[in-house]
């Protein structure tokens, strides 16, 4: 099993001993979670140097977002893996996953190539869940969303196509 805690994610924390890290449970076929995706078609257009943190948009671009209920049997079957494209990479920093813009750069010159232009959704976790950035100012409804979500972040990435973005 992979940690929800590696290096990659949080650059600027400790690494825990393995004894630290909690195992988790099995998964349920059942098990089901809600997360918020963004169309790709907008991440395609956006004029922007970096994508914006998932308050912005969903304040800003509400249209962009879509809310999509997954369940562990669809993620093993790939009934998604086509249509959805789930992004994990590096936070640059502590507080900016993307401060000069190079991963949205990336991001987009994938979903305007070949193997990319047949996504229509994109989670990715910065503009997919709800951030407390600044500290302090994201809300209990966003803070309880946040949780549940981060419990079941394995699901849109545990069974994906392995495609490099570069």
């Amino acid at each position: 099993r992979t940690s929800l805690f590696s290096r990659e994610h949080a650059p600027h924390l400790p690494m825990p001993k393995a004894s630290q890290v909690a195992p988790q449970p099995p998964v349920d076929s059942t098990e089901s979670c809600r997360f918020y995706m963004i169309k790709a078609e907008f991440i395609r257009a956006y004029s922007g140097l970096k994508l914006p943190f998932f308050q912005e948009i969903r304040s800003k671009h509400p249209e962009a977002i879509v809310e999509v209920t997954i369940t562990y049997a669809e993620v093993v079957s790939g009934t998604h893996a086509e249509k959805i494209l789930s992004v994990s990479h590096r936070w640059m920093t502590a507080q900016d996953p993307d401060p000069d813009g190079e991963q949205l750069k990336a991001i987009k010159t994938f979903l305007e190539s070949d193997k990319g232009r047949n996504f229509e959704l994109v989670w990715i976790d910065a503009a997919s869940m709800p951030q407390d950035h600044p500290k302090g100012s994201r809300s209990a409804v966003d803070t309880a969303d946040f949780k549940a979500m981060l419990s079941q972040v394995r699901l849109p990435l545990k069974r994906r196509k392995q495609a490099s973005l570069k």
